[in-house]
């Protein structure tokens, strides 16, 4: 034991040196663990007493021997009877002998680390196979080798669930477009007596004694004839619903598309996904400048209402939007020059904060102040508009030091020179106008509190990474959505720890 476990930390050393850098993970004593529970919940992953223990066939110990320097991973690798150096177990259930936790859709490891792939009686039993033929292509080293094994004629059988069979034509339609195919063949142990002795035992063993002696007295040729005509047989029509999801020759599903009161496709993406977030928060809090698209709470919410303007107000200064939808405004506030400094400290279950943070002064200022007046678990929604689906796409984005500057200078709060990218990136007629008309502009753009500060998705996370670092790292992220998931926005639901 003592020796295996040695094996194991010399192995997982080589195996971190080809992590991708971004991903997130759990380094255990035995093993790497990339299945946090969202990922587990998102891909219904089951646990399972089931323990998938089966040796190597000799098409993969040939792979394994010429790649005996190099590096395999055997994806899906099950429980091995054998602890190889050279490969990479690569599993959902945390065998002993399992090095790395996750999934084949999302694999953690860097683009061509693989000298050698096993894929063997695996890609059944994943949720995507395109996405995993996809990912084993990436990890895989130029003239890096696969070796894949599918079923085709073989019953139901789940560990922990059981999605796809294939043919070969279907084997070959996920690798194609990455892979050079170079041969394709029935082993031995997939030949069709394989099926044949596998669906007549487990038939047979579905059936009461006497129905199953009947049975197995049956000639080949009496099971040759018409199906239709032992449909009322005893050993057809004595087998549990469950035995005959594993044999069956095709399975049937009826289904009803939910009636909406408003058809989904009538809402903007972004919109469904603040509402997915809302669904998690409950309590009383605050909507700090709800506009024209106030939170759509959940009953068991109760929210007041926060703006730097009036609703009346917001309608001179912006005709351009929907004023059916404007609310009416609880607390006048601004956020740059007050904070949140009429509320005591945790006084709210949730605050959120949608489209205000890229207008203002000193964003930094106002995530504090947010955080200041939640209470313990409380939530934080934060959604900001992503440039790169905006009028903003042509401006640079915003630094945390560029910001850090800001706050630091005289005077303290936006002057109309803030704006003037808006003249340079976005109302490009006023380039050429006279200083007046410029000045004009700009007082109008000062006035409308238009966008101070430009993120994309990825530098706005950074962003809250680094505003979190001032507050010793205060909020969980609990849910996100970027803006390539909901063409519009990132937003996110913060947990107060």
């Amino acid at each position: 034991m003592e020796h295996f476990l040695q094996k194991k930390q010399i192995k997982l050393r080589k195996i971190e040196e080809i992590i991708r850098p971004t991903k997130d993970y759990i380094k255990n004593k035995n093993n790497f663990d990339f299945l946090p529970n969202s990922l587990r919940k998102e891909y219904d992953l089951k646990t399972t007493e089931n323990i998938s223990a089966h040796g190597y066939d000799r098409f993969a110990r040939e792979l394994i021997e010429k790649n005996r320097e190099g590096l395999i991973l055997d994806c899906g690798s099950g429980k091995r009877p054998e602890y190889l150096d050279n490969v990479v177990n690569f599993e959902i259930v945390p065998y002993e002998t399992t090095d790395v936790l996750g999934i084949g859709e999302k694999l953690p490891f860097k683009d061509n680390c693989f000298d050698a792939v096993l894929s063997l009686n695996v890609l059944e039993h994943v949720r995507d196979p395109f996405k995993c033929a996809a990912e084993i292509s990436r990890v895989l080293k130029p003239e890096g080798k696969l070796y894949c094994v599918v079923p085709l004629m073989c019953p139901y059988h789940d560990f922990p669930d059981h999605y796809y069979n294939m043919t070969h034509s279907g084997l070959k339609n996920l690798f194609e477009e990455f892979l050079e195919i170079n041969d394709q063949d029935v082993i031995a142990s997939g030949l069709p007596i394989f099926s044949l002795t596998w669906i007549l035992n487990s038939w047979a063993n579905g059936l009461d004694e006497e129905t199953r002696n009947s049975f197995l007295n049956m000639s080949v040729k009496e099971l040759l004839a018409d199906p239709v005509q032992y449909l009322e047989s005893p050993f057809v029509k004595n087998l549990s619903k469950e035995k005959n999801f594993e044999l069956a020759a095709t399975t049937a599903l009826w289904a009803t598309k939910p009636s909406l009161d408003v058809k989904d496709c009538d809402i903007p993406l972004f919109l469904q996904k603040r509402d997915e977030i809302y669904k998690l928060i409950d309590g009383r809090g605050i909507e700090i400048g709800p506009f024209e698209h106030p939170a759509k709470l959940p009953s068991k919410c109760t929210a007041e209402y926060c703006d730097v303007i009036s609703a009346e107000v917001a309608k001179d200064l912006f005709p351009e939007v929907d004023h059916q939808n404007l609310v009416e405004i609880d607390h006048i506030i601004d956020l740059d020059q007050d904070g949140l400094s009429k509320f005591e400290n945790e006084k709210f279950d949730f605050v959120i904060i949608n489209h205000v943070i890229e207008h203002l002064f000193n964003p930094v200022f106002a995530i504090l102040e947010c955080i200041r007046v939640l209470r313990s678990k409380g939530h934080l929604v934060i959604a900001v508009p992503d440039k790169n689906y905006t009028f903003d796409q042509e401006r640079p984005l915003t630094t945390f030091q560029s910001i850090q500057d800001r706050i630091k200078r005289e005077p303290a709060h936006p002057i109309p020179e803030d704006y003037h990218e808006m003249i340079t990136y976005i109302h490009k007629k006023l380039i050429n106008a006279s200083a007046d008309a410029q000045n004009t502009a700009l007082e109008g753009f000062l006035k409308r509190r238009e966008h101070l500060n430009i993120w994309d998705s990825k530098t706005f996370n950074e962003f809250m990474i680094q505003v979190l670092g001032l507050q010793n790292d205060s909020l969980k992220l609990k849910k996100r959505f970027t803006a390539d998931e909901n063409q519009f926005e990132y937003i996110a639901l913060w947990e107060k720890e």
